[in-house]
């Protein structure tokens, strides 16, 4: 038989109060059940993924952070059931999306299996832990505890046309505090929190069964919790531009998407460059003493954002206590409602990238480099970062460009070998289409350039989310000059055009990673050959046409 890939209907059915299967000294109450299309094997991975990550089963919860587990492993003290027996016991607390509303909350979470041989089944037992009297935080329900059971039928119940092969039970019951009244209201919250719990099960539990694959893949570059703990410092301080936001846009998209950026700009700086020894105290003294974010490493010749827009970002980074400058061909109308200390750092100025300098103020050596959405400039984010000696660059493409036009390829095959944008979204499931192969190409130009070229599925609203980083840039290494210095430059100089097709390497020799896993190394002194090159071939052909100023917006 083949295997199942649509997921069923959800069929969820009230249950009656005296129907529990739980057997204790405790006053369980049953609450909701559901067919489970799917085996208890699919199952038992679930509960593994809404213990890791709560979030799944409610937005306001932000995540767990884990907690030593108890000792011994399975306290005497362990709630018991007939025909059931505990197998782990974790604790977790959960953290809150919204901080300053809801407060965290310890919760012990138990799993236990049939105690019978052969029997398959599983049940997971939350408990939060609460002080006498004390009420759970709003995103959790309020009940002293919650268990989600699976039972599996003794043989699974055929399938017909209109029903799939059901192989058990899914149900949840729960004990409720001793003020609340004795039934549950189908209109109240705690029957909509548990119907959506069990629905998030059957679903993830399905997907399981069904083999289904993660389209993405988050937090490769920074690590998820540093993220979010900042993202929700950093939102608090600065979403009051929400409600001054000047432009015709709308503000929360703009606003969060960039605190978004500057949060995962901050952590990638931290773990890639020398911390400091002396802090720089953050613009604003709201909590000035707590933004432990002073001494984080940073590039040394600071970032400039090119194309930098309504320059929110700036202003962001600059009030963090980071240096650096925005530029754009025309000023926007936010930034006169930044203070002069932001005001100062933000340029209008053409970028030009076949002049030196391509931009005024000129980009110091061992910048970092920023390019979100910035559209025709996007390829010459990692060129510029290659010739003006920076340290790094962050590439969020929006419009699909080539150095001198559109990219319309629908598929493009990189010349280095293993591409790491192919082996992110063929993990995710994703398919083929000008986006993959776009980021494709990106990629292939910043190796080309000798860029440790790293890619991020970037947390924040939008949808255009891909960002492309250049990290360290190769040196002339021992093992490369062993493999012959004319060898690495034949490899690495050839097999990209102007337009983003594919081209023949110097001289006709055929690049060695076209048809290899094996990703090719292209050194520092290379990748600024290959730029310097590239310019007079962008000059020679004409081809990059600097956008005229339409004045102030």
């Amino acid at each position: 038989m083949s295997q199942p890939t649509q997921r069923p209907k959800f069929h969820p059915t009230p249950l009656p109060a005296t129907s529990s299967i739980l057997r204790s000294s405790l006053p369980w109450l049953p609450v909701l059940s559901a067919p489970a299309p799917f085996p208890c094997a699919s199952f038992s991975p679930t509960l593994t993924a809404l213990l890791q990550h709560p979030e799944h089963s409610g937005p306001l919860i932000l995540r767990a952070n884990p907690l030593p587990p108890p000792v011994p492993p399975i306290p005497a003290s362990t709630e018991h059931f007939p025909g059931w027996r505990p197998v782990e016991i974790t604790r977790r607390r959960l953290m809150p999306r919204v901080p300053e509303r809801d407060g965290e909350l310890v919760q012990t979470c138990v799993r236990y299996r049939p105690s019978e041989p052969g029997r398959e089944g599983e049940m997971l037992v939350l408990i939060p832990e609460l002080a006498e009297g004390e009420r759970p935080p709003y995103y959790h329900p309020d009940v002293e505890r919650l268990a989600l059971v699976y039972t599996a039928h003794a043989s699974p119940h055929p399938a017909s046309e209109e029903e799939p092969e059901e192989h058990g039970t899914l149900r949840i019951e729960v004990v409720l505090p001793p003020s609340a009244p004795s039934a549950i209201n189908p209109s109240s919250r705690l029957y909509r929190t548990t119907l959506h719990l069990l629905e998030t099960a059957h679903k993830h539990s399905w997907g399981h069964y069904a083999c289904y694959k993660k389209r993405v893949r988050h937090d490769i570059l920074v690590p998820r919790e540093a993220y979010q703990d900042l993202y929700l410092r950093l939102k608090a301080r600065h979403k009051h531009h929400v409600a001054s936001w000047a432009l015709g846009t709308d503000p929360r998209k703009h606003v969060f998407e960039d605190v978004a950026i500057a949060a995962f700009l901050m952590l990638l700086w931290k773990g890639e460059y020398p911390g400091l020894e002396e802090g720089r105290p953050p613009a604003t003294d709201d909590d000035a003493g707590e933004c432990e974010w002073s001494t984080w490493g940073r590039p040394e010749g600071g970032f400039v954002d090119l194309g930098c827009g309504n320059g929110l970002l700036v202003h962001i980074l600059l009030q963090e206590g980071y240096s650096g400058y925005g530029v754009d061909l025309t000023a926007r109308k936010t930034w006169s409602t930044y203070p002069s200390s932001t005001q100062q750092h933000l340029h209008t100025s053409a970028i030009t990238p076949l002049s030196i300098p391509p931009v005024s103020p000129p980009i110091p050596t061992g910048a970092f480099l920023i390019g979100n959405h910035p559209d025709e400039l996007t390829p010459y984010v990692p060129l510029l970062a290659t010739l003006s000696r920076a340290s790094g660059w962050l590439a969020i493409p929006c419009c699909p460009f080539t150095f001198t036009g559109r990219f319309t390829s629908q598929v493009y095959k990189s010349k280095l070998g293993a591409s790491e944008v192919e082996r992110r979204m063929d993990e995710g499931g994703e398919g083929g289409g000008r986006v993959r192969a776009y980021l494709v190409y990106l990629e292939e130009v910043g190796r080309r350039l000798g860029w440790d070229v790293g890619v991020e599925a970037l947390r924040m609203p939008s949808t255009r989310n891909w960002g492309l980083v250049g990290r360290r840039r190769a040196l002339s290494p021992t093992a490369e000059s062993e493999r012959g210095d004319e060898e690495v430059l034949e490899e690495g100089m050839g097999g990209l055009s102007l337009n983003g097709t594919s081209a023949a390497t110097p001289h006709g020799t055929r690049v060695n990673g076209a048809d290899s896993e094996k990703p090719v190394t292209i050194t520092r002194e290379d990748g600024l050959r290959w730029a310097e090159d590239k310019l007079e071939e962008i000059r020679r052909s004409g081809g990059f046409t600097v956008r005229e100023g339409k004045g102030h917006h």
